[in-house]
This record gives structure tokens, C-alpha cells and sequence, in this order.
């Protein structure tokens, strides 16, 4: 069974099983129960996992287990009680209430200092998944509350294994946190958000974590209309720091070099550009991981209409005839729940239509788009290509008068 059936078997993501089979991790007792379930260990993984967690309780406390319930005066009946506590609650089986709140009391003592990072990556994996399922916005107060309590975490000081984990996680709910503000058009806030996130990836140690920060960060810069030599810079640090490594970041670059040559007219480049980010999409490892709204999509099986999604906007940007039939096939590749890419897509259509001279059809279609939902940065730089892609004769239609109001207002 590879790690991404197993992922889908114990709802778990691949990144965090990886991370398990590697032993940088020590998966936690709900996810031990479950592997040992649908491997058919036959408790086995219990066994194991129940050994690997006294271990760790022992050099965290700086004792065995035993030991500490020792020093408090406790007997032999509440030793056999905190071992028999740990093996029910990785088994699943049933645990009496009174040994329930009294072993748990005594090891949450022991363990008061510890970062969970399992469960800080979980919340970044989270933010990473709503971030295309929720309104424009929505997210902003939890992950700017989480990015301060991570920021607390990391000033009182750690051992360098758990510092450098926080850093990772800092890094992700920043970039995201600048995704949201990017959406809603505050440029400052964006960008001292991804500051931080580059400031945290680049001292975590995590090299694709910082290919994907300043990948992530031009690509949202593009929505913006930032100068074009400003955002290949930072396309160009990004590539240079990922090498040869696929990673999600590089992702992220290839399809921003892509959509900014279509944007100056070298359609030679442009496709080429097409044609690294699909290599570099078909050559992610299994473990690959980011903060990025692109990494569910994968895992779900909906990478096709990820990669879609970026060339039918390059094509767009061309004006290549294709561009509407790849938006179409994308469309009907994004799970129901993900509008805020569809929108964009319906956009790319309508500036298909116009210079078709389909002109009632294409500012129909624009202006459905904007009226619904959140009128984000991106969302008004396409109502903006819509508006450019107009014949002379139409651009004082009162429909387009009404899309550059709405456009203008927001």
C-alpha cells in the first residue's frame, strides 16, 4: 500500500505519514489505533507506538515514567494504571474514568513544556484547505491569532529540533495569513505578512519552504499589478534556490514565469513555462508538502484541474483560442466546494467570449461573476481583462459601464 492510499485509508496526509516513516515524528494514539486497524497488525503498531511514547515520556521527564509516579508517593496499582492507560487510549479500547483523570493529571504535569508540532502542522494544513472553500477574509482573525500564539511559543525558547518546526509552522500561517490580506486588496498588511514568513522560512532551515514562500509571494504580487522585473525577481530567487528539487514552490514559480511572459507577449516562452510546471507537477514526491491550497487538491485527485486552471489562464493571457475549452475542462475538474477558482475561471470564459465578439455574452458572464461572492484582487484584475479584451465600439455598452463601476468600487 503506497503512503497515499494509506493517507486516504486513515485520513491522515501523506506528508504526516511520511514523517512518521521516517521517525521524525512520533505519529500521535488516534493515528496509531487507526494504522494498526488497517494494516491488520494485529496490535503490533499499539505495542510499538506504547513503547516509543514510555520512551519519550522518560527522557522528557528525565525519568521513566514509573519513576515520576514514584516520587509522588504513588504505588504499584497507579504505575500498572498509567501503562495500562497509554495502551488503552492507542488500542481504542475503553479506559475507567477515575484512571482517566488521574494518570492524565500527572502526565499533563510532566508534559506541560512540550509542543505538540504535529498539531500546529495539522492547523497550517487546515488554514491551507479552507483557504479556497471560505469567504474572502473569513480566515483572517484565526490565523493572525495563531501566528501570535506560535510567535509566543518561539520567544520562550526551544530545543532546536522543536524551534525550527515552530519556524516552519510561523512561516505557513504567515504566508497564508498574506494570501487572505492579499485578497482583500491590503497590500501593507500582505506584505509585511510575507516578510515574516520568508524571515521564518529562511531561519527554519526549510529549503523548499522558502523556494514556496517566495514563489507563493510573487504569485499573489501578479494580482496586485506589481512591476513585472519585481515579481521575476522573485520568481527567479525561487527557482535558483530549488535547484533541481520538484517542490510545490518551484510549482508555484514555473506558472508565475509562464503567466508573466504570456503578460508581455512571448507566447514561445510562455508555453514552454507551461510545460515546467506540468514536469515539475508529474514529478512531486509522495511526501511533498506546503502551505499551499494546491497540496489538497493533489491529495484529493483534483491536480488536473489545478494545472488546468494555470494554463487555460496563460492561454488566456496569449489570447490562444484553447484557453476557454482547458477553463471549461477545469471546471468540471474542481470539487463542488472550491467557487472562488471556478469564479476565476468563468472570468477567463467571458474575456474568451469578448474577443470573440460575443460582447452581450462575455459581460454577461463577467458581471454574474462579480456580482457574486467577494470581489477579490484577483477577481478585479480579470474583470480588468475583460474590460481591456472590448472592441472600441462596446466599451461604452451599459454593461460595461456597470462592470467598470463595479470593479472600480470595490
Amino acid at each position: 500500500m503506497s503512503l497515499r492510499d494509506l493517507a486516504r485509508e486513515t485520513y491522515w496526509s501523506f506528508s504526516q505519514l511520511a514523517k512518521w516513516e521516517r521517525g521524525e515524528r512520533r505519529p500521535p494514539a488516534e493515528a496509531i489505533g487507526r494504522l494498526d486497524v488497517v494494516l491488520e497488525a494485529r496490535g503490533e503498531i499499539v505495542a510499538a507506538g506504547l513503547r516509543a511514547a514510555m520512551a519519550e515520556l522518560a527522557e522528557v521527564a528525565g525519568g521513566s515514567l514509573e519513576e515520576k509516579v514514584s516520587a509522588c508517593g504513588e504505588d504499584d496499582v497507579e504505575r500498572r494504571d498509567a501503562i495500562r492507560l497509554l495502551a488503552g487510549i492507542g488500542s481504542g479500547a475503553a479506559v475507567p474514568m477515575p484512571v482517566l483523570e488521574s494518570v492524565l493529571e500527572r502526565i499533563e504535569r510532566v508534559l506541560d513544556e512540550r509542543v505538540d508540532l504535529d498539531d500546529w502542522e495539522r492547523t497550517v494544513a487546515e488554514y491551507a484547505y479552507l483557504n479556497v472553500r471560505r469567504p474572502v477574509g473569513a480566515l483572517v482573525e484565526d490565523l493572525a491569532a495563531d501566528v501570535a500564539a506560535v510567535a509566543r511559543l518561539l520567544e520562550r525558547g526551544n530545543p532546536p529540533r522543536v524551534q525550527a518546526g515552530l519556524l516552519r509552522v510561523s512561516a505557513g500561517l504567515s504566508g497564508l495569513l498574506a494570501t487572505e490580506f492579499g485578497d482583500l486588496g491590503n497590500r501593507r498588511a500582505a506584505r509585511l505578512s510575507w516578510r515574516a514568513a520568508r524571515r521564518a522560512a529562511d531561519a527554519s532551515g526549510d529549503r523548499e519552504l522558502a523556494v514556496w514562500v517566495r514563489a507563493k509571494e510573487a504569485d499573489d504580487l501578479r494580482w496586485f499589478g506589481a512591476p513585472a522585473a519585481t515579481i521575476a525577481t522573485q520568481v527567479d530567487e525561487a527557482v535558483a534556490l530549488a535547484g533541481e528539487t520538484p517542490s510545490y514552490g518551484l510549482f508555484r514559480a514555473h506558472t508565475v514565469r509562464a503567466e508573466l511572459a504570456a503578460a508581455r507577449g512571448d507566447h514561445g516562452t510562455a508555453r514552454a513555462a507551461i510545460r515546467d510546471f506540468v514536469r515539475t507537477a508529474e514529478g512531486l514526491p509522495e511526501d511533498a508538502d506546503a502551505p499551499d491550497a494546491a497540496v489538497s487538491l493533489f491529495v484529493s485527485g483534483h491536480a488536473g484541474a489545478f494545472l488546468d486552471w494555470h494554463e487555460a489562464y496563460v492561454r488566456t493571457l496569449i489570447g490562444d483560442g484553447r484557453a476557454a475549452a482547458v477553463a471549461d475542462r477545469a471546471i468540471g475538474g474542481y470539487p463542488d466546494d472550491t467557487p472562488g477558482p471556478v469564479a476565476l475561471l468563468r472570468l477567463m470564459q467571458a474575456v474568451h467570449l469578448v474577443r470573440e465578439r460575443d460582447v452581450t455574452a462575455g459581460l454577461g458572464r463577467a458581471l454574474d461573476v462579480v456580482g457574486s461572492g467577494s470581489l477579490t484582487t484577483a477577481r478585479r484584475h480579470l474583470a480588468g481583462k475583460v474590460l481591456e479584451a472590448l472592441p472600441e465600439q462596446a466599451r461604452d455598452l451599459e454593461a460595461a459601464r456597470e462592470l467598470r463601476r463595479v470593479r472600480e468600487a470595490a
